[in-house]
């Protein structure tokens, strides 16, 4: 098979907090259209971020539209084609036809790509930083020994735990970096809506989603004569299931489905509540930033996200009970105080604990450690 040809996007700034570029650490950020479509605008607002406190950022992604997002930024985009699918076993090749650089880190956005980066990474002379931002991940990460090189990095205490239960030497100290966003400077006013009441869900329509229990409670708000206008953002093998039930429950004229990407970014602000109807495993931006906008987020109540607090953060119901849903989507709808005191609270829990600025410095912390770690191991090595 003929190789892929890497494109490269034009630099288009320089750093304007870290000092100089020859001393600033160097880190190549790995992210296919997947995690873009999770966390969409997250990515630029850490590079920037990342670059006022020293950190030279390039970027590497199989997403045109969201490589020419970066354009006007100290952040270089590559535009390369084999980072997802089939191709992702030439992605050693792709990267070294791209003309990255020489990064002292290599920051990889998920695990699915790992092998193939790692050895890229090794070759390099660079440490690897692998974010592992669903369970999928914990678990392909599990069935494998990361290389001396490699430092995994995870969203949530619970998969911190999961490593080190296997590598109690290795991983005891897995740094915790969860997704995070750059807040509004003011919390979002709290006030009653006087219209339909507008949900949103976004994800993959599969057999884990949960959205089948969403229309479900959506078909009981509506036999107990509350109106409710449901968006459903995300494609997946079981949408045509999905619009089958809709139908059957008779809730048609209440549901719009579209596999609209990244839409959520927009959408969200015109919400009044965002649900999660089963329990979140694979991370993404849309839950903070829901509650950054101050909107109520209501999701099942098993949640393993260190953000997702019953209570204080979200709106809990029991797993599978469309009934409990319902109640507390007509509880949104009728603008509780219990539930607007909560959607006020996950706002100040998201500026308190998921700034952006946070994340950057966290990563800067990894990054140095790292680059450290592996000129003391090349010192002696040589010795």
């Amino acid at each position: 098979m003929r190789r892929a040809k890497a494109k490269a996007m034009p630099q288009t700034g320089a750093s304007s907090g870290g000092g100089s570029s020859e001393k600033a650490l160097r880190v190549l950020h790995i992210v296919d259209r997947e995690h873009f479509r999770r966390f969409g605008r997250m990515f630029r607002e850490l590079g920037l971020a990342l670059d006022d406190v020293g950190v030279r950022v390039s970027l590497a992604t199989d997403d045109a539209e969201a490589a020419a997002e970066f354009e006007g930024t100290p952040v270089t985009a590559h535009l390369i084609p084999g980072l997802s699918g089939w191709r992702r076993w030439r992605i050693g090749g792709a990267l070294e036809a791209a003309r990255t650089g020489e990064p002292a880190n290599v920051h990889l956005w998920g695990a699915r790509s790992l092998a193939g980066v790692s050895r890229w990474a090794a070759s390099q002379g660079a440490s690897l930083v692998v974010h592992l931002t669903s369970e999928h991940d914990v678990q392909l990460l599990l069935r494998r020994t990361p290389a001396e090189h490699e430092q995994p990095v995870v969203c949530c205490q619970r998969h911190a735990e999961d490593l080190a239960q296997r590598w109690p030497t290795l991983t005891q100290s897995t740094p915790v970096c969860p997704p995070a966003l750059l807040c509004a400077p003011e919390l979002p006013e709290s006030s009653v809506r006087d219209h339909v009441l507008g949900v949103l869900w976004t994800g993959v329509l599969d057999a884990a989603s949960g959205v089948d229990l969403l229309i479900d409670a959506l078909a009981e708000m509506s036999r107990q004569g509350f109106e409710a206008q449901l968006v459903l953002i995300g494609g997946g093998p079981a949408a045509h299931d999905v619009w089958r039930r809709v139908r059957r429950r008779g809730v048609q004229d209440c549901v719009s489905m579209t596999d609209g990407g990244r839409l959520w970014e927009h959408s969200i602000a015109g919400a009044d509540v965002f649900v999660l109807p089963a329990r979140h495993t694979v991370f993404s931006l849309p839950p903070l930033l829901a509650m950054s906008l101050g909107k109520v987020v209501i999701a099942e109540e098993t949640q393993i996200a260190d953000w997702l607090i019953a209570g204080e953060t979200f709106v809990p119901f029991a797993p599978g009970a469309a009934d409990e849903l319902a109640a507390r989507l007509i509880d949104a709808a009728q603008a509780k105080p219990a539930v607007r005191a909560i959607a006020r609270s996950a706002a100040e829990y998201v500026r308190a604990h998921h700034g952006v600025s946070r994340m950057a410095a966290s990563l800067h912390d990894v990054y140095r450690v790292r680059v450290s770690e592996r000129r003391g191991a090349s010192t002696g090595s040589e010795r």
